[in-house]
């Protein structure tokens, strides 16, 4: 008599719930903050999450020389994406958070460039500058060097 037994398995469900909880959070923290597309909040100060499409997608070159002929090194450009064409505002700092430049030049919807120049047009000294983008109530900030 060959006798078959049959293996139950335990199932630990409040396991499996707590490691569904885990996952849904750690999907929900991911959507939510990746790339910076939330905003927290409103202008009137209530706080809440709101989904913004614009993406900065590239700012290049890092270091730049507005004096050289080729464009690809005399100026900084910032690439992004605003599908809602939302009110990009950058602005370019000194170190000492004094205003440079606004209003930068305007290639096409999705890309504007700094020459490096200031508000009366003359060639910004060599040094750091801040960059700030503002879009939507987001602030994305970094830097850029002007090399000669």
């Amino acid at each position: 008599m060959n006798k078959k037994r049959y293996f139950k398995r335990k199932f630990d469900f409040r396991a499996i719930i707590k490691a569904g909880r885990f996952l849904f959070a750690l999907l929900v923290s991911f959507v939510l903050f990746q790339n910076s597309l939330f905003s927290e909040t409103m202008p009137s100060g209530n706080r809440f999450l709101s989904i913004s499409p614009f993406k900065l997608i590239d700012v290049s070159p890092l270091i730049f020389s507005p004096d050289e002929a080729d464009s690809s090194i005399n100026r900084v450009e910032f690439h992004y994406r605003n599908p809602n064409y939302s009110e990009v505002d950058i602005r370019i700092y000194n170190v000492e958070g004094r205003l440079v430049r606004k209003n930068l030049i305007r290639l096409n919807d999705n890309i504007v460039y700094w020459d490096g120049r200031d508000e009366n047009g003359r060639v910004s000294p060599m040094g750091v500058y801040i960059y700030n983008v503002s879009v939507d109530g987001i602030n994305i900030a970094g830097l850029v060097k002007i090399a000669k």
